[in-house]
């Protein structure tokens, strides 16, 4: 369940995150989510991802064993819903250079990316799946 105060710990994350470089198992996309679903929720999901992998040959490895990225991600947080993002949700889409996870700001898709934090539009990329972080 969210925290009352959901919002502003998100942005906290989002802004914790602007001038970091992008690192597998320190700053990907899939820690970035996970911070932020912690920050919004009582999650523990940084934690378990960091017991997981630390390293790309390790995040590889995980998302090959749920056979992709979606099913990865559905393994930790549930079946993905129909329904179009709201803020806070999670969303998985063509990052350009593969699948990649980012979170719901409205307007914007906040993510993990090649050049560290990446603020893509919602009209510039089709959510391919939609976990609602209730």
């Amino acid at each position: 369940m969210r925290r009352h105060d959901w919002a502003s710990r998100l942005f906290d994350v989002a802004t914790d995150h602007m001038e970091r470089p992008f690192a597998w198992g320190k700053d990907d996309c899939c820690l970035f989510v996970a911070r932020a679903v912690d920050a919004m929720t009582d999650s523990q999901l940084e934690a378990t991802l960091g017991e997981l992998y630390q390293d790309e040959a390790g995040a590889l490895q995980l998302i090959q064993t749920h056979g992709d990225l979606k099913g990865a991600v559905s393994e930790f947080l549930g079946s993905p819903v129909s329904e179009r993002a709201k803020r806070g949700d999670v969303v998985l889409f063509e990052g350009g250079t593969g699948h990649a996870v980012g979170i719901c700001f409205g307007a914007e898709v906040r993510a993990m990316g090649p050049q560290g934090m990446q603020r893509i539009r919602r009209e510039e990329i089709e959510p391919l799946a939609v976990w609602v972080i209730a």
